[in-house]
């Protein structure tokens, strides 16, 4: 497979599959994008026991949940992974009514999920919360059936993973793609307990609180630094490399190969930093190996990295494009572009052409290339990718705006203002256009204007895109 084809999918995996890829897949429209989110998750505390010898998870979900809506609730929907059973539902430590089925998505037959409806015993009045405990068992066999070939998520003694793309923990919702629209923004406080065989470690994204072997068991207690929107879990015997505030946890087989990751990680957030100035990193970053096959993925303070990057160097874009996030300032756009996805394209290109000396303009003009046809790059411009619920386009048209324009401001004065930037914006968080209008003020050059006019607020960039060859191309039309 091609380098740029392998970093585009990479690209599209690393989005929840049931909140985005589903529905750009599927063109959900702006109108639903615009939707409040009626009930909101606030705090998770998941507690489970692994009985890797017979595949088995079992234990509770604890969820607090607000009412965000205008009126009184007394039904509150929830998936879950299809081979897993309610066992019982729990309000104040009285069982409550529930019922369950699994069942096809609406919009997507080929996706099943365990549909369960709790009846609240009072009506949950509109912004109120409420704390609700959900007792589930069974296995886990992914959803490759679906179409979905990086969801290979079981049980077994090499690796376990658990994840929200598989539903593993119950989600608020019902069983369709546009009742999830809003699951990457919501943003909750975890508590995660696992008790496991002994030898194994499991891993989160959160800080580790509490680690404790008693005969044949090891129990793991983790907590969230700060809101998030996901829980990854990783279940192996993993090898444990600390360095430079960074910690890899690496297969056995594959530490050494780790360790050469593990430094380009550090080499890469040394160059980010001499660049764009200092990150706080709350806890140590962790670059966490997953099997090939099952998707590269990323949260707050960690990267599920799949064995591709510890096999073959040019991989590491993948590495160098999460870690780049770090930098990120936080977006508070109401429909957001994910121009921050430009950016990391960007920053995994810009790096590698530094860190590994590669010659990435030919990759770069592949993606170029791979826009010639697509219709909605003439129709939609950059700026409305948010508002449109097209922002898959954010990764190529992003990456092909920021190697713009740095190519026309320069290194020094393109990392100089993105250093600025962030600076001014890391306390109040940034949209889209706060950075263009930031850029166009602090800079003399006066062809930057029509750029960002013809790549951001325009489509006029992408109309005749097949007459440029390459990237190149493209910044010489505004070289003066």
């Amino acid at each position: 497979m091609k380098d740029s084809k392998i970093i585009w999918i990479k690209a599209k995996i690393r989005l929840s599959a049931v909140a985005i890829l589903f529905a750009m897949l599927l063109g959900y429209s702006a109108q639903n994008n615009r939707s409040e989110t009626v009930l909101e998750p606030t705090f998770y505390e998941l507690s489970y026991h692994i009985d890797v010898k017979k595949e088995l998870l079992s234990g509770s979900a604890t969820i607090t949940i607000k009412n965000n809506s205008e009126k009184s609730i007394t039904e509150i929907p929830f998936l879950l992974y299809k081979l897993f059973e309610v066992t019982g539902v729990e309000l104040s430590d009285v069982s409550i009514d529930y019922k369950q089925e699994v069942k096809p998505f609406d919009d997507w037959n080929k996706f099943r999920a365990n549909a369960i409806t709790i009846k609240l015993p009072n009506a949950l009045d509109q912004k109120q919360s409420i704390s609700i405990r959900v007792y589930y068992k069974g296995t886990l066999k992914g959803y490759e059936e679906a179409g979905l070939h990086y969801l290979k998520d079981n049980i077994n003694p090499s690796f376990i993973i658990l994840r929200p793309d598989c539903l593993t923990y119950p989600i608020i919702g019902a069983p369709n793609i546009s009742s999830l629209r809003h699951i990457n923004t919501q943003k909750f406080n975890y508590r995660v307990s696992i008790d496991v065989p002994k030898e194994l470690h499991v891993v989160c994204g959160g800080k580790l609180v509490k680690q404790n072997t008693e005969n044949e068991s090891k129990l793991f207690l983790y907590e969230s630094h700060e809101p998030d929107w996901r829980i990854d879990i990783t279940i192996a015997k993993y090898k444990i490399y600390t360095s430079k505030g960074v910690t890899t946890y690496a297969f056995d087989e594959d530490l050494e190969k780790a360790k050469l990751v593990h430094k380009a990680m550090e080499d890469c957030m040394d160059l980010l930093t001499s660049w764009w100035g200092d990150v706080v990193i709350k806890d140590n970053f962790k670059l966490i190996q997953i099997p090939e096959g099952y998707g590269s993925q990323a949260g707050l303070n960690y990267i599920l990295q799949t064995s591709a990057a510890f096999d073959d160097k040019r991989q590491l874009k993948e590495v160098y494009h999460e870690i780049s996030h770090l930098w990120d300032v936080k977006n508070i756009e109401k429909f957001p572009s994910r121009w921050n996805e430009g950016l990391a394209m960007y920053s995994q290109f810009k790096v590698a052409e530094v860190l590994d000396k590669d010659i990435v303009e030919e990759d770069i003009n592949k993606i170029l290339v791979s826009l010639y046809d697509d219709t909605i790059v003439k129709e939609v411009a950059f700026k409305d990718y948010g508002y449109k619920n097209v922002t898959v386009y954010s990764y190529k048209v992003g990456l092909l705006f920021f190697w713009g324009l740095n190519e026309l401001l320069g290194n020094d004065e393109f990392n100089a203002l993105m250093k600025a930037f962030r600076v001014q914006y890391s306390n109040t968080g940034a949209t889209a256009e706060d950075f263009i209008a930031y850029v166009k003020k602090n800079t003399l050059k006066s062809n930057i204007g029509q750029f960002i006019q013809d790549w951001y607020y325009t489509t006029d960039c992408c109309l005749n895109l097949n007459q440029y060859k390459t990237i190149t191309d493209i910044v010489n039309k505004y070289k003066i």
